[in-house]
């Protein structure tokens, strides 16, 4: 429950640091241990992004998913943002029960998405001339495909909740890159992405197993990400490797709970 209320907290950071060109998905980590099991999820953060996952095991260990997200058109001050992501992804990987308290799982897959990212940036105004003295505008649009891996677990054993972590390495190679309909020259950038979360509720095969809750927090960053030292700067290779902190509200319903309960 403590992790849970710090999690909490960390929601109040998304928004500041969520505008980018990129984006990452958070789908949660399934707990699905056994063939025929499903999830499928809907989630949010403070920023607006929503996203939607359905995960699936057709035969013992072996897991599918398929996830999409992406948030409306915004407007932000002080800069003037416009911001839009949308992205989809498949990915198939594998899930082991380790014991009864710990569930370990595998993904890889593919992405695709696009992005808008539109905004002012302004020089700090002399000491007697309170207006900007320099005026930069960038309006960066873009269109991407990703790969990536997933590894994440689970820790299990109580009634109510559960909580782990997973890691996901994107390689993100973008088709297209313009800022104000000129290319940048940019072309991929490699994306660490680890998470921590906690669920409550699912475990139980009584009532109430069918739904779930789940708060997740992880960063994206590219390690080769340098800021730029003047308040512009060249932003066309700073824009696509920008990190942040992600905080994603998902509620979770588990189909299978219905048709796996008839034949036990």
């Amino acid at each position: 429950m403590q992790l849970l209320l710090r999690l909490s907290g960390l929601t109040l950071l998304t928004l500041p640091v969520g505008c980018t060109i990129y984006t990452p998905l958070q789908p949660p980590a399934p707990v699905i241990q056994r063939q025929h099991e499903a999830e499928i999820s809907g989630g949010m953060r403070l920023s607006g992004h929503v996203e939607a996952a359905v995960a699936y095991s057709p035969l013992p260990h072996v897991l599918l998913r398929a996830a999409a997200g992406g948030n409306p058109l915004v407007h932000m001050s002080p800069d003037t943002v416009r911001f839009r992501v949308r992205q989809r992804e498949v990915a198939a990987g594998t899930y082991w029960l380790v014991n009864p308290q710990w569930l370990v799982g595998g993904l890889g897959g593919v992405g695709w998405g696009e992005g808008t990212h539109w905004y002012t940036r302004h020089s700090a105004p002399g000491l007697l001339n309170f207006r900007p003295d320099s005026l930069w505008s960038y309006r960066y649009e873009a269109r991407y495909r990703r790969t990536f891996g997933e590894v994440y677990v689970h820790r299990l054993g109580g009634e109510l909740f559960s909580f782990g972590g997973a890691y996901r390495l994107n390689a993100v190679r973008f088709t297209r890159f313009t800022n104000d309909g000129v290319a940048t020259g940019f072309q991929r950038t490699w994306r660490h992405e680890p998470q921590i979360f906690v669920r409550y509720g699912g475990q139980r095969r009584e009532r109430g197993g069918w739904l779930a809750f789940q708060l997740s927090s992880g960063l994206s960053w590219d390690a080769r990400y340098r800021k730029p030292a003047g308040r512009a700067g060249n932003r066309d290779a700073v824009e696509p490797r920008q990190g942040g902190l992600y905080t994603t509200f998902s509620v979770i319903l588990r189909p299978h709970y219905f048709w796996l309960r008839q034949r036990d």
